[in-house]
């Protein structure tokens, strides 16, 4: 306690000031059981302020206002930096909170209060009694770490989490993960909102600052485990791909009882992997693959993709799972500027000499800008650089653009008609998309084109590709054009940019006919599917394992052998690396790890053929060096035991023969719990427990001969 006095002091004593002519200002902007978020400033006094928390009279814990806050700045509250987030103790009541400016006054709890959006959930059970719904925004927080700005997935992501958290009508939580994917931590209720409002206020903040705050809101070391219980759901709201080692995570708790969702933006990296960057590609098919082998609930953001997911089941040979469409809003912000509704020319697009084409995207190869490269060249051949409007690219750069950007500099882009921006502000975009002429959107294939959407919402036509997901968005407003054929595509920007009648005439019609989606209905189509399901398939239903192995077949379960196409996945069925269903490590390149005594194996089997009533299970194990002679004792479902002795480290193989059981309301499968006596835990910084190993798994009829002679050639050659 003296350590904490005398820093204490020390900070009073450097904020010291003759304060008698000034005033206390600070407002709590939220509680949780984490922390507290809010600002403390004393007009006409720069210095930091010492804010004091009371449980009741006891002081219990203090902070410093010294955090910038753009919102602060902005309201002339000195320069902004007086905002704090003070972590509380663990398991303390709230309710009896009191905070106090040292040396000034209290903040009340009204303005905490008010400080929240009526309706909010703020974490508690819905009074129908409705399950948990838990939102998975690991990609997002790791986005807002590198990036000021929002769009495609984040920006969705952003819309939706704002007005799902407004309506009330389910039990919300918020949860991430790390890179390593060993656990899902709760990010607090306040903390989303907190966010979500400084978001809309940051353009000023230095990235460095904003990256400092986000990284500090999930620093795992200060949030609490989320307690993600049987009959909840577990919702993926954002790129899941890029954390593919939560794909085991989920798989565990789905195991126990929990639901998962997802939304599927497109399935671009699949069926069109000539558009994606490799890695990308590899990332997304293997992590997609073995996702849709444990999601209960798809939602899509179009048509379209959901009839790409329904592909993917067929060409795999399986029954689609729930698949509902869940189409995104044309509008770019709920509650922005909307057709017929023109602002002032803002500075950006004031900066612009002369009208103007816009093109809104991310500058990679799918979106084909080097197609209206390729048209602006050829209009201003034509017609001559007075005559041609510039065309002005929106859109950070993306992958596979290298050549494009060469022929932008090797024309001083166009002398200067093309110009690219990037990472502007939502009113720098209203303000572009106000005073263009039209824009263009080229793109190959899309899960759902925002842009296009948004064009249309401010009242300007769009020519856009005829492909993919796009019509779904333009409807009969949109001007179709063919992203592969350049001619097309000049004729018809070269019609809408000198015949003034005809581009009148298309607007006057869109402004009179075009009834645009908003967020809010995208939110409320999104919880009333949520709602329908949940309450159709119940909490008590347990569906059948993901992990999925043929009759016959030997499944490898080392990393390198997750399939990374389409084509790949006709050989290596998905499931075959799921069956380590619950207690296990990641899997390495060796194969995996137990995750201490305990864990499980769970598996589906081919209903669509007869199943013998006795089915051998063979597994090749592996003790590691640091365990002596552990004895092992494997379980299954339907009651059959097996133990086995290894006497010293290495491979070493045992077998199971059981029965097939009912894994879930769809097919009957294999479940067996394996138990040893002994584990080991790895010295910092590793810190993992270990149990035993596994190599491979295969399933055989005992009482076929050619296939378990077949089988065993397929694990001795495999061994070798």
């Amino acid at each position: 306690m003296s350590a904490f006095k005398a820093i204490k002091n020390r900070i009073l004593a450097a904020a010291a000031t003759d304060k008698s002519a000034s005033r206390y200002e600070g407002c709590i902007d939220g509680v949780s059981n984490r922390n507290v978020l809010g600002w403390a400033w004393q007009t006409g006094n720069s210095d930091p302020l010492v804010v004091n928390i009371y449980s009741g009279d006891t002081l219990i814990t203090w902070g410093t206002a010294n955090l910038f806050r753009e919102d602060l700045k902005v309201a002339g509250k000195g320069e902004g930096k007086h905002g704090f987030d003070i972590p509380l103790p663990l398991d303390i009541d709230t309710s009896t909170l009191r905070f106090v400016i040292e040396g000034g006054d209290e903040i009340g709890h009204n303005l905490f209060q008010a400080s929240l959006p009526a309706g909010s959930p703020r974490g508690k059970m819905d009074p129908a009694g409705k399950p948990t719904v838990w939102l998975e925004i690991t990609d997002l927080i790791h986005y807002l770490r590198h990036h000021k700005t929002v769009s495609g997935i984040q920006r969705v992501q952003c819309e939706l989490v704002r007005l799902i958290v407004a309506s009330g009508r389910f039990r919300i939580r918020f949860c991430i993960t790390t890179e390593s994917s060993t656990a899902y931590y709760e990010i607090p209720f306040v903390s989303i909102e907190t966010l979500l409002n400084r978001l809309d206020a940051n353009s000023s903040i230095p990235l460095s600052e904003w990256a400092g705050y986000t990284s500090s809101l999930a620093d795992t070391s200060r949030l609490r485990d989320a307690d993600i219980a049987s009959g909840d759901m577990l919702f993926l709201l954002g790129a899941f791909w890029n954390f593919p080692d939560a794909i085991h995570l989920i798989n565990s708790l789905r195991e126990s009882g929990v639901r998962i969702g997802v939304y599927i933006y497109d399935l671009i990296p699949l069926y069109n992997p000539e558009y994606c960057d490799r890695q990308l590609v590899r990332m997304f098919v293997s992590s997609f693959a073995m996702l849709s082998q444990i999601v209960d609930l798809v939602f899509t953001i179009s048509q379209y993709t959901a009839d790409d997911v329904t592909r993917f089941y067929r060409e795999l040979g399986q029954k689609p799972r729930t698949i509902k469409p869940v189409l995104l809003a044309h509008e770019m912000r709920g509650g922005g500027v909307g057709a017929g509704v023109m602002s002032r020319r803002g500075s950006l697009a004031e900066s612009v000499e002369g009208p103007f084409v816009l093109c809104v995207c991310t500058i990679e190869i799918r979106k084909n800008h080097i197609y209206l490269l390729r048209i602006w060249r050829e209009l201003l051949r034509k017609h001559g650089r007075d005559r041609v409007p510039k065309l002005i690219l929106v859109g950070r750069r993306g992958w596979r653009v290298d050549d494009f950007f060469a022929q932008l500099e090797g024309t001083d882009y166009l002398g200067n008609h093309i110009r690219v921006l990037h990472d502007i502000s939502d009113s720098d975009l209203q303000s572009l998309y106000q005073n263009c002429l039209f824009t263009v959107f080229p793109s190959f294939c899309e899960g759902w084109g925002l842009p296009v959407g948004e064009s249309l919402v401010y009242g300007k036509i769009c020519i856009a590709s005829q492909t993919t997901s796009i019509p779904e968005v333009g409807k009969e407003f949109a001007i179709s054009i063919d992203p592969d054929n350049v001619s097309d595509g000049l004729q018809t920007i070269e019609r809408y940019i000198f015949d003034d009648a005809m581009r009148d005439k298309a607007e006057a019609n869109l402004r009179k006919r075009f009834r645009p989606r908003s967020w809010q209905d995208v939110a409320t189509t999104f919880l009333d599917e949520l709602d329908g399901f949940l309450r159709e398939t119940g909490s008590d239903q347990r569906p059948a394992p993901a992990g999925f192995v043929k009759l016959g077949d030997l499944a490898r379960l080392r990393r390198h052998d997750i399939p990374a196409s389409m084509e790949d996945l006709t050989f290596n069925h998905p499931g075959r690396h799921l069956v380590c269903s619950k207690g296990w490590h990641k899997p390495e390149p060796w194969g995996r790890w137990m995750n201490g005594r305990f864990s499980t194996i769970s598996l589906s089997l081919d209903a669509t053929k007869p199943i013998p009533p006795r089915i051998r299970v063979y597994l090749e194990m592996v003790v590691p060096d640091e365990i002596d002679s552990p004895r092992l004792r494997i379980v299954s479902a339907c009651g059959a035991v097996r133990q086995a002795h290894p006497k010293r480290s290495g491979a070493f193989f045992v077998s199971i023969d059981c029965a097939a059981v009912q894994a879930g309301s769809a097919s009957p499968g294999i479940k067996l719990s394996l138990h040893i006596d002994r584990d080991h835990l790895l010295p910092e910084p590793d810190n993992r427990r270990l149990g035993l190993g596994i190599r491979a798994i295969g399933i055989v009829d005992p009482d076929n001969v050619m296939q378990r002679l077949e089988f065993m050639e397929s694990l001795l050659l495999g061994s070798q």
